[in-house]
């Protein structure tokens, strides 16, 4: 898994939710845990292996996954909201398989440092290997290469006026 969780807590009920969803037709895209000024909140992304469109009832059998989960693991995140949501349309790509899936479609990727002077690319993505992706920049054609392990976030760009 790229980036579908960052800590420990995330990493453990990713184990622990991803054999049990799976085998009902599920899979884990992304796991974040998080406090704002609204309070603590444990957002979980799923998406069908079958690659129909997940729907609400899809994002309750999940929700009542993880509920069990937490009622019987101590993983800290019993005073958290649970958000249980399909990516949607800008969609995070987190595993090398979304980066493969997405070949030549709009991208906005991320850094952990700075990569060619800069943290922040948008292009086309052009190739997938083992431990890199190739982006051609929409700001200036270039080719740049971006190492998995460098990558802090990356998400699919919806193109509203593609034609």
């Amino acid at each position: 898994m790229l980036n579908v969780y960052n800590t420990p807590r995330e990493k453990e009920l990713a184990y622990l939710l991803s054999d049990l969803i799976d085998k009902d037709g599920y899979e884990l895209i992304r796991i974040r845990a998080y406090k704002d000024k609204n309070g603590k909140k444990c957002q979980i992304m799923i998406d069908k292996i079958d690659g129909t469109q997940v729907k609400i009832l899809d994002c309750e059998n999940v929700n009542r996954v993880v509920m069990e989960i937490l009622n019987s693991n101590d993983l800290g995140l019993q005073d958290y909201t649970i958000e249980v949501s399909s990516p949607g349309i800008d969609r995070p790509l987190t595993r090398t398989k979304d980066f493969i899936k997405n070949k030549d479609q709009l991208i906005k990727v991320q850094t952990l440092f700075k990569v060619l002077n800069r943290r922040s690319f948008k292009g086309y993505l052009k190739d997938v290997t083992e431990d890199s992706i190739s982006i051609k920049l929409i700001d200036n054609n270039e080719i740049t290469n971006i190492r998995f392990d460098s990558i802090s976030e990356a998400y699919l760009q919806y193109e509203y006026n593609k034609n």
